[in-house]
């Protein structure tokens, strides 16, 4: 490698200022393409608070402070709308491209920098979240920029590289969780290396670790009762294998892995890891510096990061989550980077480079072009006319409260707060002041004569006859609209409720569920189907997930039309969000309980469970069943 690679020549500078020009480009198009989401909702309205404030709010959150406190400031300057919310994101993804002018280049050369700089650029994880209010592109780059001046001030010891080391690492461990545990490990591997090889460095070092730990120390405290708390949040659940490869798939896929996993995605990520094993050999066997040396660091920071949240989340609570790790996302793209640029010959690194590219193409393209976001623009967009300033909007889950809030902060919002994210304690206290809940209801419904009801698919929406306690004389009068995007997962229907004091045309009552034999662990998923004469079993008449209190309990469901239906309870017991199906069996693996099935004929095995087998009928003003949940093997399961 020669010296003129490092050197920042006139011919360099201009280079580096067109492909930061180019990447300010690429993030800035298309920054409001995308509907806010409830985390990016949580975001603007912490947005609103002073930097005392946020600290206190964020000490029982999730999250450590400093994110929302430097969107404070960006929101006083540019206000609250999509794009200046996400101005912040997009600031990160340049500075993320930019180390590659810097540090990297300081590094190794000129080469590896611009390799770097594309694999940055064509990663669409950084795209996804560069559109994104929220800590990822500002967590990778700390992160990043960590590690990179870490080695540099290990290296050189210029009190330059000390600062940025520190700097990062401490910015790392104010902005996310994940990225305190990189900033840990990385510290941990500077200081190891400089005891067992450059100790006239070591005054430098502890100057600078003394500094980050003195600074963050009012924090570790906080961070602690977090950790032993975390287990509040119901997205985090069990360690699997599959939550690992899901982690490593998540720069390259789309985005929550919806609406599914391209074959390319597999395939770059196979390059990749093939080209970072290739990296990791050929500078060991060829001794090669900096590249040996720096991929320990990064491989120390990457997996010490991986390893504890596996480890913590199986020993003391659930931490691990696969888009967590995307902040050593640039740890992974800089293994990658010095792997490209060990192939032999001149074509190979750029042949590579560009084969990562064209592989991630498909991906990028409907970043730009489709919507993964939960479609409450949408909504806004078709019926802002209808929902006027002062109307009161009802929900019941977090999924249409946040973005409800953000797109209609004119209206009186009701958060009916479910059974799961009940459980969330003092996250939601940021929202309190936005927000009426259950406390005032009796209020709301006698002071207001309509409503809008917005409610998703997720299962966590309350039914409304639930939400108005069975209160009578309230009709849908405006017809139900759904919302929904081919690449988002979530979907929104929203109806509007009058009171018309009469009672309703056709007969109803109350369904009580009462269960027993539970297990108490994970969440209940509630289905209730009812008949069609095209479908076996039928559309579903009402979708909920509520939390598992003990080993019973009740459910009711409200102002239930009379009629033929089908119930069955679910338990997902690894709070994966889904009933687990053996793939080869098609038999569940996690409880269940069907009304009725105990009537079926299980002498030869596993029944056809059809809606005319299981059907009930429901005709009384008030209705209890009873049941207990069955967990496999199930009856008729053993049958060979």
């Amino acid at each position: 490698m020669t010296a003129n690679e490092h050197t920042l020549d006139s011919k360099t500078t201009y280079l580096w200022i067109a492909i930061l020009a180019v990447a300010s480009l690429v993030y800035v198009t298309g920054i409001s393409h995308e509907s806010i989401w409830y985390d990016e909702a949580y975001s603007a309205v912490m947005a609103k608070y002073s930097p005392g404030e946020i600290i206190g709010f964020t000490a029982y959150d999730n999250h450590p402070p400093l994110y929302y406190i430097l969107l404070s400031f960006v929101a006083s300057v540019l206000g609250s709308s999509e794009w200046a919310l996400r101005a912040l994101s997009v600031v990160g993804a340049v500075a993320l491209v930019s180390l590659g002018g810097g540090p990297v280049r300081r590094i190794f050369g000129n080469k590896t920098a611009i390799i770097y700089a594309a694999l940055v650029l064509f990663t669409p994880a950084t795209l996804t979240y560069a559109h994104e209010a929220r800590t990822y592109t500002l967590s990778i780059f700390s992160v990043t920029a960590g590690v990179l001046y870490g080695y540099l001030a290990a290296e050189h010891n210029r009190t330059g590289d000390w600062v940025g080391f520190g700097l990062s690492t401490l910015a790392a461990a104010y902005l996310h969780y994940y990225g305190l545990i990189a900033a840990f490990f990385t510290h941990l591997f500077v200081f190891l290396w400089i005891v067992i090889r450059k100790r006239e460095q070591l005054k430098s070092y502890l100057i600078t670790g003394a500094g980050v730990v003195i600074v963050y120390l009012p924090w570790l405290i906080v961070f602690i009762r977090q950790t032993m708390d975390v287990d509040q949040g119901f997205w985090l659940g069990p360690v699997s294998v599959q939550g690992v490869v899901m982690a490593l798939l998540q720069p390259f896929a789309y985005k929550e892995f919806y609406p599914r996993l391209l074959t390319t995605t597999i395939i770059v990520l196979l390059l990749s890891l093939a080209l970072i094993v290739f990296g990791i050999i050929a500078a060991e066997k060829r001794k090669a510096e900096p590249e040996r040396t720096f991929n320990r660091l990064v491989l120390c920071a990457y997996f010490g990061t991986l390893v504890t949240a596996i480890v913590a989340s199986i020993v003391l609570a659930p931490i691990f989550y696969s888009r967590y790790m995307l902040v050593c996302l640039g740890l992974f793209l800089l293994l990658l980077s010095v792997g490209i640029s060990l192939l032999p010959g001149k074509v190979l690194p750029p042949v590579a480079a560009g084969i990562f590219a064209l592989l991630n193409v498909f991906v990028l393209r409907d970043i730009y072009t489709q919507h993964f976001n939960y479609p409450m623009k949408t909504v806004a967009q078709s019926i802002g006319d209808e929902i006027q300033p002062g109307d009161l909007i009802v929900t019941s889950d977090s999924y249409s409260m946040g973005p409800a809030l953000y797109y209609f902060p004119d209206a009186v919002h009701y958060y009916s707060n479910n059974s799961i994210e009940s459980q969330w304690g003092h996250v939601l206290e940021p929202m309190s002041p936005y927000l009426h809940d259950d406390e005032d209801r009796d209020e709301l419904l006698s002071t207001y004569d309509s409503f809008w009801y917005i409610t998703c698919n997720t299962g966590l929406s309350k039914n409304i006859a639930t939400i108005l306690d069975n209160a009578p004389g309230w009709e849908e009068t405006f017809p139900s609209l759904t919302f929904s995007e081919p690449y988002s997962f979530v979907q929104f229907t929203v109806s509007n409720y009058t009171y018309t004091g009469e009672e309703p045309a056709t007969p109803r009552g109350v369904l009580n569920v009462h269960i027993t034999g539970l297990k108490p662990v994970g969440h209940l998923i509630i289905l209730l189907y009812e008949g069609d004469p095209i479908s076996p079993w039928g559309p579903i008449h009402q979708f909920e997930t509520i939390n598992v209190p003990g080993e019973e309990l009740s459910y009711s469901f409200y102002d239930l039309d009379y009629g033929d239906y089908v119930l069955l309870l679910a338990h997902d017991e690894n709070l994966n969000n889904t009933y687990d199906i053996d793939p080869t069996t098609q038999v569940g693996t996690e409880g269940m309980f069907v009304l009725n099935y105990d009537k079926l004929d299980t002498s030869s095995g596993m029944p056809e469970l059809t809606f005319d087998a299981l059907k009930f009928t429901f005709d009384q003003p008030e209705m209890t069943v009873e049941g207990e949940m069955l967990y496999p093997p199930f009856p008729g399961q053993e049958v060979e």
